[in-house]
This record gives structure tokens, sequence and C-alpha cells, in this order.
């Protein structure tokens, strides 16, 4: 496997042997006339040649692992919500103000089309790094009275909003291949896991005797490791220069396999000397078993994998986006940079290979420096993970979930695009639904016509509260004798019911026929309305029609009921009715009825009070007294009744 910088061509120049890289015969340096022979002369051709077959062997494995690891593609998820502002709103710095040094009152751009009019900042890039200006306005080619920042300018630097362009999680990210073994781990650790493969070795009877483990990952040259079963006089474990080929000398048939396996396990390998493999009796084995009676052929270790994975946190993001030239534009790219498939275990960060990030080494988590955007630093591309992409505006992850400009606190394991009348998608609930894993949207019927039947007791079906001037509920009807709003009550409640704050109505409706309509059952109320201070309960406004109303109730037929009925609190009045310029307060066809009531305070000023009261005789001698009480006056403190007309003694 190839170490150190990952270049996008076979580097033949690296090597040892003064190998130039070129494509002729004297970049591998081949013998002269006139040179000595010796073992530097001859040695010198041959080794660059294999320096060159090592650099081939490297660049091949690591494309089997990318083959292996990739070919299904990368899986992003993780519990964070995920929120994008929109691509970067950028320009760049004109000639004008090609070497200006800021502060400066006006800042000269390619164009401005896409910032805020303002007032509004920007992010200027000059040679302190990205600074925070302030601007009052714009031109087409000018941010104008301007303060902030320090720095020169110079042509083609780069001029952003500071608001657009980043992504922000509230939780983790994970990026990891399909292609993994699987292991179930508690997050924030990746779920995935490096595994070490096994070779078995037979006992006598050709049986499974000993199951030798890989003590290697595969990054590290696990899967290299071999061994090879020799007859001979005595028991022997030997390890090659290579420090992964193992030689097992034994007695066929009668060396034991727990002799074997102690010979095995004292192997070790490296600098520091690590054990190289870990043996172990293979399921119905027992240590005084006998190996088999014949040799075994070289076997390599099966099934070593490293389990890559890698995490994206909050903070790093932030961070990486803090600086001014991170920013995400139209196709740019967010992508994670890894110099090696595995670092020089020789280096000052040995674990800093790609193939080295797994959570068994605790060093998934991406630092700030390890992320890039492809635009700015193109050089990092290879052997690069891609995290998202900005197309259209939208930035597009490579699970294929896609976000809009403004998208906010969005599961991108769960996501679709937006709703349209066209497309299926996703909604936002703009409150927390009773119940956040399922909420419920009620659906249409075959007219158009959406129900929604609550469960809970005392629950509303439909309830809507109006902002600062507004209507709770709106209802308006089709073009033919329809009504806005209809209710029909159950038992003692209303068909519809509305409650006012300040000075607005309860229930609101008007149109060509009926405003409202409530049809109430049993002892219900079609329509009931409370007002709240100077409000009204029930607010009814006609028609244009010299027959039109802003309020008609019917008692259902043959109950005996009330067509209106209306309870005042306080001093409020159970129903409140005002003539038109030249119409009648209250029209009625047919009698009216009221029973008697004890005297009532007096009125204010310039109104006057109408009642039946008693005379105050009870039994024998009680009359019925149709009554008017007057507004309090000098001459009269307390209010004076008049008595208009007395019934018959009863």
């Amino acid at each position: 496997m190839s170490t150190g910088p990952i270049k996008q061509f076979p580097d033949f120049s690296a090597g040892t042997g003064g190998d130039t890289g070129q494509t002729n015969a004297a970049s591998i340096l081949p013998f002269a006339n006139g040179e000595k022979v010796e073992a530097t002369v001859l040695n010198r051709t041959p080794e660059n040649l294999r320096q060159r077959t090592e650099v081939l062997r490297g660049v091949e494995e690591d494309s089997l692992y990318a083959r292996d690891a990739d070919r299904s593609g990368m899986a992003l998820f993780g519990p964070a919500l995920i929120s994008w502002n929109g691509g970067a709103i950028a320009t760049t710095i004109a000639v004008l103000s090609n070497g200006a040094v800021l502060p400066q009152g006006t800042i000269n751009v390619v164009s401005t089309a896409a910032f805020p009019a303002g007032p509004s900042t920007i992010t200027v890039v000059t040679s302190s790094g990205p600074q925070t200006v302030s601007y009052v306005s714009k031109n087409a080619t000018q941010f104008l009275t301007c303060t902030g920042g320090v720095g020169t300018m110079s042509t083609g630097g780069a001029v952003t909003n500071p608001l657009t362009g980043f992504l922000t999680l509230s939780d983790n990210l994970y990026l990891v291949p399909f292609l993994t073994p699987g292991f179930p781990q508690t997050l924030p650790t990746p779920p995935v896991a490096s595994v070490y493969g096994t070779l078995t070795l037979l006992r006598a009877g050709a049986l499974s005797g000993i199951t030798v483990t890989s003590n290697r990952r595969s990054y590290a040259g696990g899967d290299k490791i071999s061994v090879v079963v020799i007859s001979g006089g005595s028991l022997s474990a030997v390890v090659g220069a290579d420090g992964r080929t193992i030689s097992l000398t034994v007695v066929l048939g009668v060396t034991t396999l727990s002799s074997i396996i102690t010979a095995l396990n004292a192997l070790t390998a490296d600098t520091p000397a690590v054990q190289l493999v870990i043996a172990s009796l293979a399921s119905g084995a027992a240590g005084g078993d006998f190996i088999h009676t014949v040799a075994q052929a070289k076997q390599f270790i099966t099934g070593n994998y490293d389990g890559e994975g890698h995490t994206i946190t909050p903070a790093a993001l932030s961070s990486f986006f803090a600086t001014g030239t991170n920013y995400l534009a139209e196709g740019d790219s967010l992508c994670i940079r890894y110099a090696a498939m595995r670092e020089d275990p020789a280096g000052a960060s040995p674990l800093g290979g790609r193939r080295e990030s797994i959570p068994e080494n605790a060093n998934t988590t991406i630092p700030v420096g390890g992320f890039f955007n492809s635009r700015v630093s193109p050089q990092y591309l290879v052997n690069a993970l891609p995290v998202a992409k900005v197309l259209s505006d939208r930035i597009v992850f490579i699970n294929g979930a896609t976000l809009p400009s403004g998208a906010s606190l969005v599961d991108i394991s769960a996501v679709f695009d937006t709703a349209t009348n066209l497309k299926l998608g996703r909604v936002q609930l703009t409150y927390a639904a009773g119940t956040p894993t399922t909420p419920k949207v009620a659906p249409q019927d075959a007219n158009g016509t959406i129900s929604n039947a609550a469960t809970g007791a005392a629950a509303s079906g439909l309830s809507g509260t109006g902002g600062a001037g507004g209507t709770g509920v709106l209802g308006t009807g089709g073009t033919g004798n329809s009504t806005g709003v209809s209710g029909v009550g159950q038992g003692t409640s209303a068909g519809v019911a509305g409650t006012t704050a300040g000075t607005g109505s309860g229930v609101t409706g008007s149109g060509p026929t009926a405003g409202v309509a409530g049809t109430g059952t049993t002892n219900g109320a079609g329509v009931t309305g409370t007002g709240a201070g100077t409000g009204n309960g029930v607010t009814g406004t006609g028609g244009t029609g010299a027959a039109a109303k802003g309020g008609s109730f019917a008692a259902g037929a043959g109950s005996n009921g009330a067509g209106v009925s209306g309870t005042g609190d306080g001093t409020g009045a159970g129903g409140s009715f005002t003539g038109g310029t030249t119409g009648a307060a209250v029209l009625a066809s047919g009698f009216q009825q009221m029973p008697e009531v004890v005297d009532p305070t007096a009125p204010a000023a310039a109104n006057a009070r109408f009642y039946f009261r008693s005379n105050g005789v009870v039994g024998a001698g009680h009359r019925t007294q149709l009554c008017v009480r007057w507004p309090v006056t000098t001459a009269n403190p307390t209010g004076l009744v008049t008595v208009i007309a007395e019934s018959d003694v009863t």
C-alpha cells in the first residue's frame, strides 16, 4: 500500500535508486561502458525497476481497497439536523480597489447584484485575512459608506455575504462505506467495525484443528499474514523477513495442537515487537489432538477488513465555515481530505490515513483542517471523500438528500424534496405535533372536503386563532346558496362556537345566504359566541338586498325551542341590536314574550329600561306591571320607574 501524499499518477522518482521517473531508458540509470563490475553498479538498474514495481503495487492495493469499500458508495447519516442558508452570494474586488487599504468608504467590486441593498455586512478577504465590513448602500459595482476591516485589498479578492454559503449541524454526522462487515456500536461511535481475519490448520482426520487469527489490522498488512505447514523432525515456528510469512515445521501426525498453539502465539514482528497472530483450538478440537498427517499448503488470512468511519461534528464544521473563503457557492463541494490510504507509521501521526480512521483507533473525528472546498483547494481532491455539493442553490448530499435554500433543522436520513401541488414531498409543521413521530394531515374526500375528527374529550375538530386583526376561522361559500361556515352541534354543544379577545367578534360571517350557519341537536345551540372585554360573541352582516339579515336563527321544528338565546354577563347584554339609518333595531313577526324581573338599576343618561315586574303582592291581588325605568336626575336621584300598564288581579 502506498504511503505519504497520494498523487494522480505513479511517481517513480520517489525511490532511493536515483530513478528520474521519466519514460525513457536513461531514467532507470542503465549500465554505461567503462563502469566497474561491482555490486553497487550491477544492483542499480534492477533496484530502480524493483522500486517501480513497489510503487505500482502500492497504487494497485489502494485501488483494490477503494474498489471493495466504495463500489456501492458511502452512507451519510446521524442524529444531526441540518440547516442550509443557500449558496454563497459572492463577488470579487475590482481593479479600482486594488491596493486600497481597509477601512475604505467605497469598495469597488465586479458586481453587487445578488447582495442586500443595505445596510448590511460583507466579508472581504485582504492581506490580513477575512474582514467584516459594514456598508449602508450599494450601486451596481460599489458598496457605499463602508466601515471596518484592515489589510490591503487586491484584484480578484473574495467578497461574500457572511450569512450565506454554509451548513450548520445540531449534532454529529457519520460517513461510512456501505460495504462493511457490520457491528452494532453505541453512538457517537460510527456503527462500523474492523475485523481481524482468520485461517484454519487441520488436525488428524482432516478436521479443523487450530484457528489462527490475525493480530494486525488490514491497513497494517494483516491480510498478508500466511502460514505454511512443513514436515520435519521437530516443532518450530518462524516468521520470515517480511514479518508476515510464518513457516510452521511439525512432526506430521505426532505434534499436538496445544504445542503448536504455544509456538504460534510466541511469534512477534515489527518494532516495537507485537504478537503477530492469536492461535486457539477450533470448535470440536482438543489440545491433545495431533496435527494432520500431511503437509498443509500456504494459506493467507482471510476476512481482515478496515471498517473506516468519519465523524463530522458541529464544532469542527462551524470552525471551518468561520473562514470567509470556505463558503460554498454554486458548483462547490464540501469534502474531507486524506493524504494517504495509510499514513507512514514512521510519521508524526501514524494513524492519519483514511483506512486508519476506524472507531477502534478512536480517531474518526474530522479535524477542522480535514475539510475543504473543492473550488478553493482542488489539490486535495485526490483520495478525498465527498459530503455535499451546491447545485441550483440547493445542497445535495451524497446520500441523495436535497435541501433548498433556507432549510432549517432537517433530518437528511429521512428527507424528501419540498412538496408541491405536482409532486410528493416534505412539509414542515409550524408547531409540535401531538405525536411527533406520527404527525397526521387531514385527507380530502372525493369532493375536496377536508374532515378531521377530534379524539380527545372536549377537543375541537377544527381550531383557529387569528393574528392581529385576523380571523381565527374564515369560510367562503360557493357560488350557489352556499354557507361559508357550517357546524352541527351534538348534545349541549354548539355547532359553531367562537371566543374573542379585545373588541373582536367570536364568530363573524357574511354571505349572500348565511354568513355562519349552525344546527344544534337536542339542547345544543346552533351558534354560540363568547365575547371578552367590549367584544361581541356573535356578529353577523347581511347582504345588500332589501330582505338581507345580519343574522337569521330558527328553532328546530317541533322542539318548542328559541330561535335566538342570549345571556349577558355583568353589565353585558344578552342580545344587542342596532337599526339602520331608517331601519328598525328589531323587526318581529309575531308576539314578544318576557318574564317578570326585579327592578333593574337605573340606566345611563339618555337611555331607558323596558321590563315587566310584579306589583309585590303574592297570591290574591298579584298583578304584572309593564314598566320603564329612567336615568338618575337631580329631581329623581334613584331613577324614576313609570308603570305603563298593569294586568288584572290574578
